[in-house]
This record gives structure tokens, C-alpha cells and sequence, in this order.
């Protein structure tokens, strides 16, 4: 199976230099899932939570989806800071 990154939004506060080698990092992540049999229980832990990655100073929050086949950055912020999808949600 393979799997696609995908992003919820285009992070425009993120450096450009550091959403490119985020992406590197998250398809490194996507191929070695891909490896996983489909049918492993392994799918279901996975699935079952967000992740995150910290990374250059930043986390950011993913899911994973074999249905769908893909790893989605649901959200992000600088490490000690409030996740951008909590501040765009108190903005409305």
C-alpha cells in the first residue's frame, strides 16, 4: 500500500525551507508504513490516535488512514505555543 501525505492547510507561518524537509521526513514515514501488510493489527494502533512529530522546532499532529491512504497533517504550532487549530477555532 501506498501512502500519500497530505496537508490540512498550507502552514504559511512554517519557514518554506522547513515544510520541504518536513515533507521529506513524513513520505520517509509513509514509505515505511507502506510496508506494513494491510491486514496487520499493527493498522489498527495506528489508526487509532493522532501522532506527532517535533521537528526543527515545530510538532506537528497527524493521523494515518489505510482506508483512505494517506498520512494527513491535521495541525501544527511552534513547540510551547497553542496549536494553530485551537487559535483559528477562538477566532470565530
Amino acid at each position: 500500500m501506498q501512502l500519500l501525505v497530505v496537508f490540512s492547510d498550507p502552514m504559511a507561518d512554517v519557514p518554506a525551507d522547513t515544510r520541504v524537509r518536513l515533507l521529506k521526513a513524513l513520505e520517509d514515514v509513509a514509505a515505511t508504513l507502506s510496508e506494513i501488510p494491510v491486514s496487520s493489527l499493527v493498522w489498527d494502533s495506528l489508526e487509532a490516535a493522532p501522532m506527532q512529530l517535533d521537528f526543527e522546532g515545530w510538532r506537528f499532529i497527524y493521523t494515518v488512514s489505510r482506508e483512505k491512504g494517506h498520512i494527513r497533517v491535521r495541525e501544527h504550532k511552534l513547540k510551547g505555543t497553542t496549536p494553530t487549530s485551537v487559535r483559528k477555532r477562538s477566532y470565530r
